[in-house]
């Protein structure tokens, strides 16, 4: 086994995490829920940039319902995100779970 090789290939695929780490953090993402009448948009670094909330939605007798509706979307836009993360650093790694990186 030639271990300049092999270093040589660690250090690429080193290079090709923090690439795609980058374009990971540049992505956007979108969750929603009830029908889109609650829309969030997270960024690849799991922050909510927007959120949408239709208008007949908002009344105060459903606050409740709102505040879960509000949860649901953001965990959908957050798993869309993270799942999309996983799925990215997989096809990198080949499977290898490297520590540090996700």
């Amino acid at each position: 086994m030639d271990l300049s090789k092999l270093m040589k290939q660690a250090q690429q695929m080193q290079r090709d995490l923090a690439k795609q780490e980058e374009a990971l953090k540049a992505q956007v993402y979108e969750g929603s829920a009830s029908n889109n009448q609650v829309v969030v948009t997270v960024s690849g670094e799991q922050k909510v940039l927007s959120l949408e909330i239709a208008e007949e939605l908002i009344n105060k007798e459903d606050k409740d319902i709102l505040q879960d509706l509000v949860m649901i979307a953001i965990n959908d836009a957050l798993t869309k995100a993270s799942d999309d993360r996983a799925e990215k650093m997989d096809a990198l790694t080949a499977g290898i779970k490297v520590p540090g990186m996700f």
